[in-house]
């Protein structure tokens, strides 16, 4: 008894000691990474105060002056965090607050997700890969929508992950939080849901993923209640319009350099793991259905169309999270992405640096220039409100950096976007602005250098008019292609609460492939009974009957036809609804 006492004290004390220690270590590492993500936060921070606005970004400011449930492009998550930021800072710095905010967030959700007991004495390596990854660096200064995708990203997987291991409501409710998140951030969002869906499908049965869902579809009603109100646009427009462009081969060959662009150097090592490392649980089988999932959904996707390297963002936490679990079980894999996180992590600096000082810059970047010309076409335009052709990120980075009112005349040649959706045509109707385009033909023109080798164009219009609202139909659903000449119906709205006025020139017929690019334009002839010259009153229409020759095309038939205005001598607008040609 007495010999065993003295054992079992020591026991106990050594006990004592090796749990203080470790409760040491825990704090001091604890310690270490808040002090690391406090750090990161105040210099992305200076990074998103001292740098340019992006054009992107100013279009996304533009969509935050005024705040609505949905956008033409995207859905409105992106407008409210920069509303947010604003309350707060004025310019590129209340644009930009949240990314700061959401980027260290992050990071911290990634650290929670990794299990593994031996995590905290490779804190340095788990920094050196996520400080290392190229394209995740830009979104902890740079506000565009994959900012707060990737946030909810990470949220929606850390409740998941939670979820896993105790079904709780709060883990339930802030699925569901999250989803509607993703969602409200850019639509591509669902993909992250179905591929873990896909990954454990006892979750379709799963009572509490269910409510979690609908929470997330209930939080979503006023998105699908706008889209509904906008004819589905946003909808229509990324799942039909957007880069219609058919099979090219390029396309390919650059989806699989975008996957490069998305880790940098790190990336042979980020993509071997995630191949090499056998997942463990559930949790993982998930992020690998994730990686998979992507890679494969935007591989088929640059079939059809351009692709963009965001577009694969969220494959950052598998890359992550397996980097990290291989490097720590596989040392002289754990060394080499030591050296190539270290080498990044100075490259990524240099480059960020450059980005503030076009002095050091290796190449030419759009946040050294764009102010430049914009402050030297309100100069020369005596400060006037600027009409762009075919560039709503002209026309938001002009308003930003000016303060004045901007237009984009959308025209066929280009796209629509949230210049043809809002009421900004009226803020310059009637006005005298200076009209900026890349044509030479106006004189005198205002010139612009914008970059090397490139210029722009302004003439002084003294009373701007349009009409891009106004919409067209005709009486028929389809054009037959083997018809020489063709007579049609032409029936012209007038949506603006004041008259519009026409002449018979500014109508054109317009022939578009299947790609909805335009193959050619011609001016409509008239029947006698048409009048050459029309007003159209508020809320009314006019009907015309136009005529037209089939002209003949040699290297492409066209798919479709449409009836558009020209005017004002403004480029052929969107006002026609598209018929197909039936050969």
């Amino acid at each position: 008894m007495n010999k065993n006492g003295p054992l079992t004290n020591q026991n106990k004390i050594q006990t004592f000691e090796k749990f203080n220690s470790n409760s040491v270590l825990k704090n001091s590492h604890k310690l270490l990474f808040l002090g690391v993500l406090a750090l990161v936060f105040i210099i992305n921070l200076i990074q998103a105060s001292q740098t340019n606005l992006l054009y992107d970004e100013a279009y996304y400011w533009y969509f935050a002056k005024d705040l609505d449930w949905g956008y033409f492009d995207h859905p409105p998550m992106v407008a409210a965090w920069i509303a947010i930021g604003q309350i707060f800072f004025e310019k590129a710095l209340g644009i930009r607050l949240l990314a700061a905010f959401s980027y260290i967030g992050t990071i911290f959700l990634i650290w929670e997700m990794i299990d593994h007991p031996e995590k905290r004495k490779y804190l340095k390596l788990f920094f050196l890969i996520v400080f290392g990854l190229a394209m995740f660096n830009i979104y902890g200064f740079f506000m565009v929508p994959d900012t707060p995708l990737i946030f909810f990203a990470a949220l929606f997987l850390y409740a998941y992950k939670n979820f896993i291991k105790d079904e709780n409501w709060f883990a339930t409710l802030l699925m569901g939080f999250s989803m509607a998140g993703l969602m409200y951030s850019k639509y591509h969002g669902l993909l992250l849901i179905v591929f873990i869906v896909l990954s454990n499908l006892k979750l379709i049965w799963n009572k509490k993923f269910i409510v979690a869902a609908l929470f997330g579809l209930i939080l979503f009603v006023p998105h699908f209640y706008w889209l509904y109100e906008h004819d589905f646009v946003s909808v229509r427009y990324h799942l039909f319009e957007r880069n219609r462009r058919g099979y090219r081969f390029e396309n390919n060959v650059n989806y699989l350099v975008d996957q490069i662009a998305v880790a940098g150097l790190l990336s042979p090592f980020v993509y071997w793991s995630v191949v090499k490392y056998k997942w463990k649980d559930t949790f993982q089988k998930g992020l690998k259905f994730v990686f998979f999932g992507f890679l494969l959904f935007f591989l088929i996707s640059s079939f059809q169309k351009k692709t963009q390297a965001q577009w694969v963002i969220l494959n950052i936490f598998p890359l992550i999270v397996f980097c990290f679990l291989y490097a720590i079980e596989n040392i002289k894999f754990r060394k080499w992405v030591m050296i190539l996180g270290s080498v990044s992590l100075l490259l990524l600096t240099y480059l960020r640096i450059a980005l503030v000082y076009p002095s050091v810059s290796p190449i030419s970047h759009e946040v050294h220039w764009t102010k430049n010309w914009i402050m030297d076409l309100q100069k020369k335009s005596g400060n006037l409100p600027a009409v762009f052709y075919d560039s709503y990120k002209n026309a938001a980075l002009y308003s930003y950096h000016t303060g004045l009112d901007a237009y984009s005349v959308n025209s066929l040649y280009s796209r629509e976007n949230q210049y043809g959706l809002d009421d900004s045509e009226e803020k310059v109707q009637g006005k005298k602005v200076v009209i900026v385009n890349s044509d030479t033909t106006d004189n005198p023109p205002v010139v612009l250098q914008v970059k090397k080798k490139k210029n722009l164009y302004g003439r002084i219009n003294p009373h701007f008019e349009s009409f891009r609202k106004a919409k067209i139909t005709l009486s028929q659903k389809s054009i037959d292609g083997n018809l020489k000449d063709q007579t049609v119906d032409i029936l012209i709205f007038n949506p603006y609460n004041r008259n519009i006025s026409l002449v018979i020139n500014d109508l054109r017929v317009v022939f578009l492939n299947k790609r909805l690019r335009v193959l050619s334009e011609y001016k409509l002839d008239f029947s006698a009974q048409s009048p050459t010259h029309f007003e159209i009153p508020p809320g009314n229409s006019i009907k015309v009957k136009g005529v037209f020759t089939f002209p003949e095309f040699s290297k492409e038939k066209p798919d479709f036809l449409t009836i558009s205005l020209a005017e004002k001598g403004l480029p052929i607008g969107f006002q026609g609804i598209n018929l197909p040609i039936v050969y």
